[in-house]
């Protein structure tokens, strides 16, 4: 006996596909309007641009609003770092209060990455001079035996620039 073999309807096949998930039970909110799209557009680009005072309404609901908190939250963690890094060389640099690091709030990914290098770079930027200014004062109560530690970190520093790439002049005497 043979069976034949027929194609399901399309009327069967719709009823077995799921309809398409709704964005937490909101399909309206799934898509962003254009005017929503175009607000977060102009917001990202001001961003880009060094504005970081830039940002979305918080009143939205749904994926729109998670878009514009997490937008904000991002926008704002900019800012803090840009404020802090100015801060930073105001103070260390030219008040001279070199005990002052950046201080970002969040330890987040590369927000604290960020925060522990440049803390570091001042570290190692100020580290000669902390170490001249301890062999002077030595050297000031008499103690000539002092010397300046050139290793950072136990490494010594690196070698000085290469020669130039010109031949050096060479004098004879005669």
């Amino acid at each position: 006996m043979r069976q034949e073999h027929s194609e399901p309807s399309e009327a069967s096949v719709r009823e077995t596909i799921p309809p398409a998930p709704k964005a937490n039970g909101h399909a309206a909110e799934a898509a962003l309007s254009p005017l929503a799209m175009e607000e977060l557009l102009e917001a990202l680009q001001a961003m880009q641009g060094g504005d970081f005072s830039v940002r979305l309404p918080a009143s939205r609901t749904g994926i729109g609003g998670k878009i514009a908190d997490t937008f904000n939250e991002i926008v704002s963690t900019n800012q803090r770092m840009a404020q802090q890094l100015e801060r930073v060389g105001e103070v260390v640099g030219k008040e001279g209060k070199t005990r002052q690091r950046v201080r970002l709030g969040t330890n987040r990914g590369a927000w604290g990455e960020m925060e522990a290098s440049v803390n570091t770079l001042i570290d190692d930027l100020l580290w000669p001079t902390a170490e001249v200014t301890r062999a002077i004062a030595a050297v000031a109560k008499g103690d000539l035996l002092q010397t300046v530690n050139l290793d950072v970190d136990g490494r010594p520093p690196k070698s000085p620039a290469p020669s130039p790439p010109w031949p050096r002049a060479t004098y004879c005497r005669r």
